[in-house]
């Protein structure tokens, strides 16, 4: 009969269980914990250059692209209202007179027909209206629509336009049925006085010399003289007495003689029959 080995002096835990094969792994007494591993070294990454941080590249915002003007292969562009073709690049002006001072205004190509033409009965008939009022206005004026009749033959020598990308200006009416046409009432009437003024001086006996024809439109009792071509029927000036209303000093070939005082002007006019 085989005897069980003894337990170790001092551990009552020591005695085997019956049935358990592992019995004999029980660790060695003071060693209640399993035996420990020594630390494993934390792996660490090896340090990484500086890298700059990604940045979204800008981009412009998207716009819609823009149709260009069709060209003219003279003057390089359309007309600058409507963009049509073909054109012509000219100024086209107004002239705004306001007595003591003048105001220019102008707008410049290139035109198509349409829009040329319009441009000059617009500013023409503002002209017309506006352009007279003042001494050198009065002489602008004319030049002003002079140069912008050089422009309406330039545009009206052009073909009809193509389409463009706008509308055209309105042609409306030719200025001479405007209402800016009555603008033109204004030289014709200065012109008028000033040809009445010359011819009214000029047939002034006042202004008589010696050689001149007069004719007496008038009475003996009220004479009317003016100075008139010489023809029979007319007397001519043998002398003319200033400064005196007597024609003692008239040539002894006088036949007839006039006198006029008006304020301190008088004169004797010493006549003889035109023959």
């Amino acid at each position: 009969m085989t005897t069980p080995p003894q337990p170790a002096p001092g551990n009552p835990y020591a005695q085997p269980v019956p049935g358990n094969p592992y019995a004999d792994q029980v660790p060695a007494q003071g060693s209640p914990y399993p035996p420990q591993y020594p630390p494993q070294p934390q792996f660490q990454a090896p340090p990484q250059p500086y890298q700059q941080p990604y940045q979204q590249p800008y981009q412009q915002p998207y716009q819609q692209p823009q149709q260009p003007l069709p060209q003219h292969p003279q003057t390089g562009l359309g007309c600058r209202f409507c963009g049509a073709q073909p054109s012509a690049d000219a100024t086209v002006r107004a002239h705004r007179g306001m007595v003591l001072m003048m105001q220019w205004r102008r707008q410049s190509g290139p035109f198509c027909r349409t829009c040329g033409i319009a441009t000059v009965r617009t500013l023409s008939a503002e002209t017309l209206i506006q352009g007279w009022w003042g001494a050198q206005s009065f002489f602008r004026t004319p030049f002003t629509l002079i140069q912008n009749a050089f422009a309406y033959r330039r545009f009206k020598a052009l073909a009809q336009p193509g389409p463009g990308s706008r509308q055209p200006l309105p042609l409306g009416r030719p200025v001479l049925l405007r209402p800016g046409a009555i603008g033109l009432l204004v030289p014709l009437a200065v012109i008028g006085l000033v040809l009445y003024g010359i011819t009214a001086s000029s047939s002034d006996p006042r202004y008589a010399s010696v050689g001149d024809c007069v004719r007496n439109q008038g009475t003996d009792a009220n004479p009317n003289v003016h100075v008139t071509a010489c023809a029979p029927g007319a007397y001519k000036v043998v002398d003319k007495l200033s400064d005196t209303t007597s024609d003692s000093g008239c040539p002894q070939s006088t036949s007839v003689s006039y006198t006029q005082q008006q304020g301190s002007d008088e004169f004797v006019l010493c006549l003889v029959d035109y023959s």
